[in-house]
C-alpha cells in the first residue's frame, strides 16, 4: 500500500508543477484538510479547487514555476515529501513587485491518503531564502543554523553529526 500511496503523492506533485487544475482534482479528495503556511487556508476543509486555484495561480507569478519531490517516505496512510520549489519572480508576491530574481524554497509535507485521494496535507515551509531575496525583512538565522557550527552545549559538529559521546 505504501507505495500506492506514494504514487497518489507523485502525481500530486507533478500536477502541481505543471499547473494543472485537472489532475490536481484527481488527486485530492473534495473535502481534503489543509494544515499550513497559508493562513487564509489553513486548518479548515480546502475544496480541491482551492489547491487548483493556488497552484495554477502560482504560474501567474513565477512562470517558470519548478516543484520536486527530493525525498518520499511512506508508512501507513501518510506519505511525507521533501521537496525544493524554483522559479522566477515576475508577477507581486507577498506583497513585493516582480524582481525577476529566481527564487528557490524547500518544505516538507505530510500527506494522509484515503481511498486512493489524498485527505489531509500538513505543509511546512522554509522560504528564509526567498524572503531575503525578495528584499522582505526576515531575522537573521542563528550561526549555529546558518553555518551548522556547534551549538551552545556542544553537543553537534557540523549540520547533521553527533559528537557526544554515550555514557
Amino acid at each position: 500500500m505504501s507505495e500506492e500511496h506514494k504514487r497518489v503523492v507523485q502525481r500530486l506533485v507533478e500536477a502541481m508543477a505543471a499547473g494543472d487544475a485537472a489532475a490536481i482534482e484527481s488527486v485530492l479528495d473534495p473535502y481534503y484538510a489543509h494544515y499550513g503556511p497559508l493562513p487564509s487556508m489553513t486548518g479548515r476543509v480546502l475544496p480541491a479547487q482551492g489547491m487548483q486555484h493556488y497552484f495554477v495561480g502560482i504560474r501567474d507569478v513565477f512562470p517558470d514555476f519548478e516543484l520536486r519531490s527530493e525525498d518520499v517516505i511512506a508508512e501507513g496512510d501518510k506519505v511525507a515529501v521533501r521537496w525544493t520549489a524554483r522559479g522566477t519572480h515576475r508577477g507581486e508576491f507577498l506583497g513585493v513587485a516582480p524582481t525577476c530574481k529566481g527564487l528557490t524554497w524547500t518544505g516538507v509535507t505530510i500527506f494522509r491518503i484515503g481511498v486512493g485521494r489524498i485527505v489531509e496535507g500538513w505543509w511546512t515551509v522554509d522560504a528564509w531564502e526567498a524572503r531575503n531575496a525578495l528584499g522582505l525583512t526576515v531575522p537573521a538565522r542563528p550561526a549555529s543554523v546558518a553555518t551548522g557550527s556547534s551549538d551552545a552545549d556542544g553537543a553537534r559538529e557540523g549540520p547533521h553529526r553527533s559528537t557526544r559521546k554515550e555514557p
